[in-house]
């Protein structure tokens, strides 16, 4: 192989291709949420906090590689309170005593209910939930048609929604690490599944990491959504801010500082265009992908 050239692949992945490396076998990874299938080639990866060069075919659990993506972070976006007001309506019943509709919170626990609606009160959501024979309810509701297709800033206010009112911000101390949803779906509600991953499926379009899965035990199904992404988390860590204060994002301190460990590997080692990726590092949307 002549000395080696950096390019990134149809994945947006940073590989050194070469015809030498050639196997003649496809070799198949899961990087974060992203399955690949592609010849043998050689990625820059973080092993053990230092960058080595790996042959995909050696690629093993726990390596990051770098995923480049052609355009600046996303940073200022506002919260839509329309669409976070959607997530809060996809459980509408009926009250025959009133012939009134109303939206519910499955199993959501009682004790919880005036954290929610101070929460609620803090984003200037103009709603709020009760306790009632008939479990959580608000009678505040929009009705809104759900919508085929949505914006990145709509479809990130009904997750940030779904996070509040279906699980957690996961988090030590003051830095932010993840968050995850769990969604119980049953009866007619089991077509709501298709709504979430039609969201999870455009932004991962928008290279958005998301993951998800249905988990069902004893006849009860959940739906459940989880992230570490930095754009994503601080996007949500502004909007929490009025509820809660994060200093920082896990993720994105650890991507940074592989970062900068990419560019003392491509400073001190024999890589042909290792100026131009270094300026490319520095211009656009880094991503670190786990095995």
């Amino acid at each position: 192989m002549t000395e080696a050239q950096l390019t990134t692949d149809q994945n947006h992945l940073l590989t050194i291709q070469d015809s030498s490396l050639d196997t003649g076998k496809t070799y198949r990874h899961t990087l974060s949420w992203l399955q690949i299938d592609e010849p043998n080639c050689i990625f820059p990866a973080l092993h053990k906090k230092e960058v080595k060069l790996i042959q995909s075919k050696n690629l093993g659990e726990t390596m990051g590689v770098f995923a480049i993506f052609e355009r600046k972070a996303f940073q200022s976006i506002q919260l839509s309170t329309d669409f976070f007001r959607l997530a809060t309506e996809h459980f509408i019943a009926f009250d025959e005593e009133t012939g009134e509709r109303y939206a519910f919170l499955p199993y959501f626990p009682t004790k919880e209910v005036n954290t929610l609606n101070d929460k609620l009160k803090k984003l200037d959501i103009q709603i709020s939930f009760s306790t009632t024979t008939k479990g959580v309810i608000t009678k505040w509701l929009l009705l809104p048609d759900l919508p085929a297709d949505a914006s990145l800033e709509q479809d990130l206010s009904h997750l940030y929604a779904l996070t509040l009112l279906y699980w957690k911000f996961e988090a030590k101390w003051e830095s932010l690490n993840s968050m995850k949803i769990q969604i119980p779906i049953f009866w007619s509600y089991l077509s709501l599944q298709s709504i979430f991953e039609a969201i999870i499926s455009r932004l991962q379009k928008q290279w958005i990491y998301l993951s998800a899965s249905l988990n069902t035990q004893n006849g009860k199904s959940t739906f459940q959504i989880s992230s570490s992404d930095r754009e994503l988390l601080q996007i949500f860590a502004k909007w929490h801010s009025n509820i809660q204060h994060y200093s920082s994002i896990t993720k994105r301190s650890q991507t940074d500082e592989a970062i900068d460990k990419l560019k003392n590997f491509l400073s001190s080692n024999h890589v042909e265009n290792w100026w131009e990726i270094k300026q490319t590092l520095s211009t656009w949307t880094i991503k670190l992908l786990v095995k």
